[in-house]
């Protein structure tokens, strides 16, 4: 009980402490109690801004599976979630996602790309319709193994491979693992060689995790579409791109899968060793304005692969598949189908 200075003077000098004791609450007890009410209130308005709960894995699939989604079972029990579309009795062309994306990226190029090949589009472990894995590896050997798989179930035993950013590194990994496999390699402003640039939302603080885990990610997702296709293409942005990726996250298991990638690809092999083994014919594409992923690594991986081509965009950031799709799909086009033409 608190009693305010007239109350308490009074009672020192009549000492009638005891009326004041028995009176209502005092005038700063109501404050305090009207001030934690006011605070109660801001942090639930607050928690309903900020923090953003798990969304069930029906309700994300349900609301962005396409006509042409399919799962496939892998050995550990992960539902792999995939797109097979385009020419049945074309050849077959994988097309890999980076980090943080999905399938979804490779939507302007599919439509270009259908009439002259199969096209096996999925969403890697962590990311889209595919989410937390039964195994919880995320690193880019265990991407090219999940890829093994899904080739392995389509009982297709030789195919194209193309892939963006951490995609790129999934492809040239896989290309290098399975030289059998691959008849054209395609890389996009990939990923491989170590980058000043932070690819990752910081997470060095237990408020920063704690954010990362529970909070709304829509403000993380604007900032890295914005940086991977620059201000001249903001009107890339779109809300539907934004929404989708971030229900993405938000599907259960996501955040913490994402969580756990970044743990186990903090300390990457170098690339050098593993590139120079590649002998399927490979396209190189990069942005030259690539915020993320400098465009100098470009040179790097026409040192280090033994058969490459390259070309540069002017003007184009990290990812030509949006920004420029026509040019950047019918460069891959000319690429791919030249090794009809050499046969």
């Amino acid at each position: 009980m608190f009693c305010s200075r007239q109350d308490r003077r009074y009672g020192l000098q009549s000492g009638a402490t005891e009326q004041c004791a028995a009176r209502e609450p005092c005038y700063e007890a109501r404050m305090l109690k009207k001030v934690a009410v006011v605070i109660a209130v801001l942090l639930a308005a607050a928690s309903a801004v900020v923090i953003r709960p798990d969304l069930p894995i029906e309700e994300v699939e349900s609301k962005y599976r396409k006509p042409f989604s399919k799962f496939a079972t892998l050995r550990d029990g992960t539902k792999l979630h995939y797109w097979d579309r385009g020419s049945a009795s074309g050849k077959a062309l994988v097309l890999i996602h980076g980090s943080y994306d999905a399938a979804d990226t490779w939507e302007e190029w599919a439509p270009l790309l259908d009439k002259d090949f199969r096209l096996i589009v999925p969403d890697m472990p962590a990311h889209g319709l595919t989410g937390k894995t039964v195994s919880g590896k995320y690193t880019a050997d265990a991407m090219a193994s999940a890829v093994l798989e899904l080739l392995d179930q389509l009982e297709l035993e030789r195919v194209h491979v193309a892939g963006n950013s951490m995609g790129g590194r999934v492809a040239w990994t896989f290309a290098a693992a399975y030289p059998s496999r691959v008849d054209r390699l395609v890389l996009v402003d990939p990923a491989g060689y170590p980058n000043p640039n932070n690819l990752t939302p910081a997470a060095d603080s237990a408020l920063m995790r704690w954010l990362l885990r529970y909070g709304n990610p829509r403000r993380n997702v604007r900032q890295g579409f914005l940086r991977a296709v620059g201000d001249s293409d903001e009107a890339l942005i779109t809300d539907a791109r934004i929404s989708r990726s971030v229900d993405y996250l938000r599907r259960e298991g996501s955040r913490d899968a994402h969580r756990q990638r970044a743990q186990q690809n903090a300390t990457l092999p170098d690339a050098p060793p593993r590139l120079a083994t590649i002998q399927a014919p490979t396209l190189v594409m990069w942005g030259d304005q690539d915020q993320l992923i400098p465009v100098s690594h470009a040179q790097l991986f026409a040192r280090d692969l033994p058969n490459d081509t390259l070309l540069i965009y002017e003007g184009v950031d990290h990812m030509p598949q949006l920004e420029i799709p026509e040019r950047s799909a019918n460069d891959m086009r000319g690429f791919l189908l030249a090794a009809n033409a050499a046969r």
